[in-house]
């Protein structure tokens, strides 16, 4: 389910998870994917196998189809949006068309059948879920053991947490 951008101008795959906006002609239309950003590749702040979810959001810049596109996520308490390229982004892709939902929660809780991913903690694999603020919808991780949902808040560029908020998960039918 995941595929690495190979550039942030790229044309996306046409199955990737879009979690906000539409496709027309609108000059004006805002996409916004969720991917995981792999610190090293991205960043040099990053240990090997760090991983963090993060989004990505494109507005068309004119008819022509462009997009200026940055990447946003956060990571030890900094809220942090990048242009560069993303040879560390991984965009979340639906190539068998399952139904995705968002589900409420908190307090760490994670329904059973969230959408998850692993990645490096303390040189051991952990697991991780996609979550997002319930208002803002703002994408973000969540891990069980920290019992919250952390999210770049970009008023502060600081990273927050909410006890309250949504799982992607697949739905069951």
């Amino acid at each position: 389910m995941w595929k690495r951008i190979a550039s942030v101008t790229d044309e996306f795959p046409s199955d990737a998870v879009l979690v906000d906006g539409c496709e027309d002609n609108s000059p004006q239309i805002k996409q916004m994917y969720i991917g995981l950003v792999d610190l090293q590749r991205i960043t040099s702040h990053g240990p090997y196998g760090d991983i963090v979810p993060g989004y990505v959001q494109r507005h068309r810049i004119d008819n022509k189809g462009e997009y200026m596109t940055s990447i946003y996520y956060a990571y030890e308490g900094q809220a942090i949006k990048t242009d560069v390229g993303n040879r560390g982004f991984y965009i979340l892709t639906n190539p068998v068309n399952l139904k995705l939902v968002w589900l409420p929660s908190k307090d760490g809780k994670v329904p059973e059948n969230a959408v998850q991913y692993t990645f490096t903690d303390d040189e051991a694999p952990a697991v991780a879920y996609f979550g997002r603020t319930s208002v803002t919808k703002v994408i973000g991780r969540v891990q069980p053991s920290n019992k919250c949902l952390y999210f770049p808040s970009f008023v502060k560029n600081t990273e927050k947490q909410a006890s309250e908020y949504e799982v992607l998960c697949i739905a069951q039918e």
